[in-house]
């Protein structure tokens, strides 16, 4: 639960931010960002050692990836 937690509080607390963010770099670039932060955080998914709070850190940037998606 607390995962799972820690990624749509991510994207609750970051989608102010991005929704200011996002107009500034421009759809293309935005969504490029937001691609770029979502394949970074499965990549340290999968890479991440047997540490279950680095779940929780890689969760939060994918949370802030999808409030750059969805501003």
């Amino acid at each position: 639960g607390v995962v799972i937690a820690a990624y749509w509080s991510a994207s609750a607390l970051f989608s102010p931010v991005a929704g200011a963010l996002a107009p500034r770099l421009g759809e293309r670039r935005s969504m490029m960002l937001a691609t770029l932060l979502g394949s970074g955080a499965l990549a340290g998914i999968a890479l991440a050692p047997d540490v279950w709070w680095w779940l929780i850190v890689w969760l939060g940037v994918a949370g802030f990836g999808n409030a750059l998606g969805h501003p």
